[in-house]
């Protein structure tokens, strides 16, 4: 179970008095391991990652019967993460696509960064989410699906990547 950083370069600025860290990341690759990636679903989360591999990280959704999606994640235009959905099966049923998109825009909670894309996939602005948290992060160049692992290459515009 881990998290391997390949490469990190940025900058990190000290709490001041009561606050948190803050600072700004130039580019970073990162590599989550599929039990780490099941430690980082949010707690109460009905969600178990089945396997990571050949492109596509396979979940089961663990209500009704158990639904089961094959998704891949993929940087977008903007930089932002992409999380296509490219099946979902309701035991042995297929689910078609406008069911998957009209879940996801019911079921998500609505919150500035998260955004449910018409074909279906799920985009995350990371930016967004962590300059709330006071962090500057560059926009997301690649993400690929290895056997037992998700890489994230983040990487500012002009800088060189992986380092000094």
């Amino acid at each position: 179970m881990s998290i391997t950083i390949h490469s990190l370069r940025g900058r990190a600025h000290p709490p001041e008095a009561g606050g948190r860290w803050s600072g700004r990341l130039e580019s970073a690759t990162i590599a989550i391991s599929q039990p780490a990636l099941e430690l980082l679903l949010p707690p109460g989360v009905p969600l178990t990652v089945v396997h990571v591999r050949s492109g596509q990280i396979r979940l089961r959704l663990n209500i009704r019967g158990g639904v089961e999606l094959v998704i891949r994640p993929a940087a977008s235009d903007a930089g932002s993460l992409r999380i296509e959905v490219l099946s979902a099966r309701l035991g042995i049923l297929p689910v078609p696509r406008p069911l998957i998109t009209k879940m996801l825009r019911d079921k998500l909670p609505r919150k500035p960064g998260i955004q449910v894309q018409s074909d279906g996939s799920l985009e995350l602005d990371h930016r967004m989410l962590a300059a709330k948290l006071g962090w500057e992060l560059p926009p997301l160049k690649r993400a690929r699906v290895l056997d037992g692992l998700v890489e994230f290459c983040l990487e500012a515009p002009g800088s060189l990547p992986g380092g000094d």
